[in-house]
Parts: C-alpha cells; structure tokens; sequence
C-alpha cells in the first residue's frame, strides 16, 4: 500500500480553512495539482495565485443549483474538507449535510475515482468503553442520536450520506476519522477540561488525548488520496492520530510554555458524572453536564492508530513535546 501513483487532480473543499489549508500545501509539495474550493475566495492565501499547481474555485457546496459537476470534471480525487464547527442545527443541515450530498452527487456524476471525507474521532460511541479500554475502527459509533452535541452528530450522518451516495457508483471511499487537530494557532481541545481566565481546570489524569498534529492530518489525507488501493477495496475507515499521545497533565504542562494556562486546577469529572443523573440533557445548560458529551471527552481511554501504520508507509512522526514546541514558536 505504501506505491503512491504520480502526479493527480486532487479537489480539496474548505481549502481556506485549517487542515484545508496544510491539505493544499501538503499536496503541492507532493508534487500534485490542487483545485482549491473556497466559499469565498478571500480566504484563500495571496501566495496560491502565484502558484501554477492551484487553482481556486468559488463554490458554495450548500447550493444545489451550483455546476459542481462541471467544476469536478478531470479530478482523480476529492479531499472533503469543508463542513461547519457551528452549534447552530441549520448551518450544520447546511454547510455540512446538504453540502457534502451535493458534492458526493457531482462527484459520482463526474466520474470522480476516490473520494476522501475528513470526519471525526467524535463518532465513536464513548459511553460503550470502559476505562482503559482501547478505542480503534472497529468501536462503535453513535447510534442513540440526541446525546452528544451536534457537531459530533452531524459528522455521523455526513459520513452515513457520503457512503450512500458514493456506493452507487464504482468510486472508492475513505473516510478519515481524525483526531483533536493541533497545531500554530490551535493549541487547546475539547479533551482538556474547561477553562476560566488563566485557569485550566484538569478533569482526569489518565488515559491519552486522540491528538493529530495538523501536519500530520495533512500528510496522510494526501498519501490516502493518491496510494493504490485494490479495486477490491471500495470502502476504508481509518482514524488518523500521532503515534505519541499524551495525557492531560503532560499536555497541559507543555502548553504552559505558550504562556497558558497560568495555573492548573485538579477537578475531577466524576464531580460532573454525578450531575449529569440529577440534571436532564434538555435542560442541561452547558455540553459537559450531559453524560455523553461528558465522557466522550474526559473518559480515561486509549487509541489505536495500527490501520493508518499498516495502510501507510513512511508517515512522519515525532515526540508529542517536539510538536507542541513547533506550534507554539509558529503561533501567532
């Protein structure tokens, strides 16, 4: 699996954004050409229009009445990027489900080979873990919809509609189950624990943080786009993580080095655990004090990061303090 074909058409969508961004760059650098979708082309660097292996594309995905097929036409590849962080239910309808049904359709219209969906480790289904157990592709995902928040939930459906649509045609699938993206100007996660002015307050000291160094991320979208699979192979579920994963106190200690948090405050979830049982989800005034949301962030687990190690070769690893050093001297 480590052959990579040569150069290929690769569309990436949310090219302006975070991992779309690193994405663009990743597949230059890998010597490919890139059509670069954006919303709104402000968002796109100065320096792509120098660059003759990109080219931008202004497309709104949420917009059926939009040609993406024409714009699709000729691209071996899609790296799906694009989709919302929003809590609000329409833009999520929106901006990630309309969107991605749209674009698998063009996709499929298009003749497009492969199609790579980033989705999320937030899929998985945390409250069928114990602690200490090891959470790898073959967990389980949500299925009791209406008990995590809706990013989560709207990531489970969009790959549920990728799938369908893409599974109408000969196209193979990848979807890409990526962990809490870190990197310059993105330090802090959602597994952390809350905070309060230069407060953090650290809610378990075990298990590991699904971390994913935007480089990273990056590199393995590119090489899963574009490595030889075999034709029997139309669907690949891969969670996407660093090999070096830290716990909470060992993160938190080497953030401090960006100037925060100023002090580290021990409060354990449990406290939490226990509100969850008086307070009902309804009327729960913060994400932490529904149950579910509370343990797919805090529960004392591991991962397994074997399927991108035995699908990819030579992928680029280093220490966990080695990259929080990076992205903190690269941050802004």
């Amino acid at each position: 699996m480590g052959d990579v074909n040569s150069s290929k058409v690769i569309a990436i969508t949310g090219a302006g954004g975070y991992i779309g961004r690193a994405t663009v760059q990743a597949a230059c650098n890998s010597g490919h050409t890139v059509r670069a979708i954006v919303r709104n082309v402000a968002s796109a660097p100065d320096d792509w229009d120098l660059n003759e292996n990109i080219k931008v594309i202004e497309a709104d995905l949420s917009d059926e009445s939009q040609n993406l097929t024409d714009v699709l036409t000729g691209v071996d590849v899609i790296i799906h990027a694009a989709g919302s962080f929003s809590g609000r239910l329409e833009q999520q309808a929106r901006d990630t489900l309309d969107a991605s049904k749209f674009l698998a359709k063009a996709a499929v219209a298009a003749h497009v080979a492969r199609f790579v969906l980033v989705s999320s480790i937030a899929v998985y289904d945390y409250a069928a873990l114990e602690d200490g157990d090891i959470l790898d592709e073959t967990s389980l995902t949500v299925s009791d919809l209406g008990t995590r928040d809706l990013y989560s939930e709207s990531k489970i459906a969009q790959e549920e509609i990728v799938k369908d649509v893409i599974a109408q045609s000969d196209g193979q699938l990848a979807t890409l189950r990526v962990g809490a993206v870190f990197g310059p100007d993105r330090l802090m996660n959602a597994h952390l624990g809350p905070s309060v002015g230069p407060c953090l307050f650290l809610m378990e000291s075990r298990g590991e943080i699904p971390l994913c160094r935007i480089q990273l991320c990056a590199e393995v979208l590119v090489k899963i786009a574009c490595n030889v699979w075999p034709d029997s192979e139309p669907y690949l579920v891969m969670n996407v993580l660093d090999d070096d994963r830290p716990d909470r106190l060992r993160f938190a200690m080497a953030m401090k080095q960006s100037g925060w948090p100023k002090f580290i405050v021990p409060f354990h979830w449990h406290i939490l655990k226990i509100l969850t049982r008086i307070v009902p989800d309804r009327l729960a005034p913060v994400g932490l004090l529904r149950r579910a949301i509370l343990e797919a962030r805090m529960k004392p687990i591991k991962y397994s990061n074997k399927r991108l190690h035995n699908r990819l070769d030579g992928v680029t690893m280093v220490t966990f303090e080695d990259a929080m050093k990076q992205a903190i001297s690269e941050s802004s």
